[in-house]
């Protein structure tokens, strides 16, 4: 009988100074061969995953918490920023000179997140004065130095909203305020200590398992025809979130 296994990334096909073991290549392959699916399951995004990963002969991949779905080459799930996403980002930023740092110039979702906010900051008295799209193993905050300096920065990369926030102080990074997009713990609590001005956190539990359920269905039934799902998200700015009173609605406030 076929199995589909899920695979993480970090500390599991990924080991820190080492890379892929090759006894991970092996153990890959060997499951590919013995007929069963694997599938990457990680909180990366595509533009920080290493390119041998994707010649691993994985079937599909579930990405960016699930923000990205991909298998067997069709992409089946892509989660872009909504209207209203982008419209509270525009209201963080009024009349600043706005720095962008997203995660992989090739991807369609970034494209549009940042196609969209452009075009809504039309007349808002405020406007993009750079936008990084950061490449595999780059030092972003070296690439950061050839800028302008910019009044806020919009951080479409959750782990570089992560590595800014720690070091941001007073409430800024080198002079920016912080907005962007994230989904972990870590986050949340740079948001509640101010490091962080303004968070949108997307559904990515619900996204992850329904895209799972969804690839189950494809594997079981060759016929199936994978759905898609909208899914839902929330908006947290620094002025009315507090950690003690908030933390329980950020964990549950999908239920």
């Amino acid at each position: 009988m076929s199995k589909i296994v899920f695979f993480d990334i970090d500390g599991t096909l990924h080991y820190s100074g080492i890379g892929i073991p090759q006894s991970a290549v092996k153990a890959v392959n060997q499951l590919i061969a013995n007929g069963h699916k694997a599938v990457m399951c990680t909180g990366r995004s595509k533009g920080m995953m290493p390119e041998e990963y994707f010649h691993m002969g994985f079937h599909g991949m579930i990405l960016g918490a699930g923000a990205y779905v991909e298998y067997e080459g069709k992409v089946i799930h892509r989660e872009l920023m909504t209207e209203q996403e982008v419209q509270t980002v525009i209201d963080w930023g009024k009349k600043q000179k706005i720095g962008i740092i997203a995660d992989w110039k090739m991807s369609e979702a970034v494209q549009a997140e940042i196609s969209g906010l452009t075009e809504a900051l039309e007349g808002s008295g405020s406007e993009i004065s750079w936008c990084i799209y950061r490449r595999k193993e780059q030092n972003i905050t070296e690439r950061m130095k050839e800028e302008t300096k910019a009044d806020a920065l919009v951080i479409l990369d959750p782990g570089v909203l992560e590595e800014f926030g720690e070091q941001a102080e007073h409430g800024k990074y080198k002079g920016a305020e912080l907005y962007g997009v994230g989904y972990s713990l870590k986050t949340v609590a740079l948001l509640d200590k101010g490091n962080i001005q303004g968070l949108v956190v997307p559904d990515g539990y619900e996204i992850g398992y329904k895209s799972v359920k969804e690839i189950a269905g494809k594997i079981e039934h060759k016929f199936y025809k994978m759905k898609g799902y909208t899914t839902e998200y929330q908006i947290f700015s620094k002025k009315d979130f507090s950690m003690d009173d908030d933390l329980e609605r950020f964990l549950y406030s999908y239920e």
